[in-house]
This record gives structure tokens, sequence and C-alpha cells, in this order.
């Protein structure tokens, strides 16, 4: 087995153990969830876990990255922030990215409910990585909001940092609407009230 090989199956078997201790936590709560029940679900032995995790507690931390990781996916996207070169444009980034955090829920509506709502009752330590993950998102919207203002589309007395900060909690709670049952988890409905929102509220018009 080549060193390539080798590396590929040391990170499947880490991946088959975070999908798993995923699988157990939003089924039974962390809580709840063992090292015993995920080793035992994979077949696995309590050494190889401690091979790749220090404790539970490690993984849960791979689990909340793991849903982070995905929500900043869908928020930030494969849009570069200086692509935009009309407020039209802009919109349009912002109402992708709106659009993008609704597929997401529908697709880990249980992984997005523990990361959102569950997860920062844990512990402190929680809170401070679900910080980190929205001051790193803030600074990507602050990068869109600085290319509106250079281009002219956006406000020339919009505060980068300010409006970044605004934007990027906007757009997180598009993440908790689309979770709910009402008005706002109708994807086109809540779109179009963002994208009417940081038009009159951010653009240059």
């Amino acid at each position: 087995m080549t060193a390539q090989e080798t590396s590929d199956r040391l990170e499947a078997r880490r991946a088959d153990l975070i999908r798993t201790a995923t699988e157990l936590i939003l089924g039974k709560g962390y809580r709840n969830t063992s090292v015993a029940d995920i080793v035992g679900a994979l077949g696995l032995s309590h050494g190889t876990f401690y091979n790749y995790f220090d404790s539970r507690r490690d993984i849960l931390d791979a689990v909340i990255d793991h849903g982070g990781k995905l929500l900043t996916q869908r928020l930030v996207g494969p849009d570069e922030p200086t692509s935009a070169e009309t407020l039209d444009e802009f919109l349009a980034q912002v109402a992708r990215i709106n659009n993008r955090v609704h597929e997401l829920v529908a697709d880990e509506p249980a992984l997005l409910q523990f990361v959102v709502f569950e997860a920062a009752s844990i512990d402190e330590a929680v809170v401070q990585r679900m910080l980190a993950t929205y001051q790193a998102f803030a600074a990507a919207s602050r990068s869109y909001v600085e290319n509106g203002i250079e281009r002219g589309f956006l406000r020339s007395d919009l505060d980068p940092e300010v409006a970044g900060e605004a934007l990027a909690t906007v757009l997180l709670s598009s993440t908790i609407g689309a979770l709910g049952d009402g008005v706002a988890a109708d994807a086109a409905v809540s779109t179009a009230a963002l994208v009417d929102f940081v038009r009159h509220g951010m653009g240059n018009e």
C-alpha cells in the first residue's frame, strides 16, 4: 500500500467516525452518545477511535466543524466578492447565497438544527467555536461590501465592517427562518424580502 493509499484510508476511517457520531448525536443527543456507541456502530475497537480523536468531546468538535463547514460553503459559495460590478449583480449574489442556505436546510435539517440551536448549550468552548465561524463569515461578507463601495453601487457612507456584519447576520438569520415552518421557510419569499432589504438598506440608488 502506497503512502497516498494509506493516507486516503485513514481519512476515510476518520470521516466514517464523524459521520456515525453525527448520526448518533442527532438521534440520541450528545450527552447520551458514548464512544462505545460510535465504535460499536462501525464494529471498531476503542483503540481505533483514540487513534483519531482524544475524547468524545473531541469528536463533537469535528461534528460541529462539519456542520459549520457545510453552512460556510453555502453562505460563501463559489462567488468571488469582487465579481459583482453592479447593484443587480450584487443582489443576485445575495439571492444565490440565500437559496443555497435553504437548499442546505432541506438536505441536512437535523444537522443544522443541532449546530444552530443545540450545540451552543453544551459548553462555552462550543460557543466560542461558533463565534469563530460567524466571524469568518462576517469577514467574507465585508469583502462583498467593500467591493460594492469601491465600485459605487453600495452607499459610500457605509462602514464596511459594520455593514459586513449586518449582512452576515441577516443571511445567517435566514438559516433560522428556513428551519422553521412559517413564511421565512419559503425560499422564494425569503429571498425576495432579503434582496429588497439589502437594496434599500445598502444600495446606492
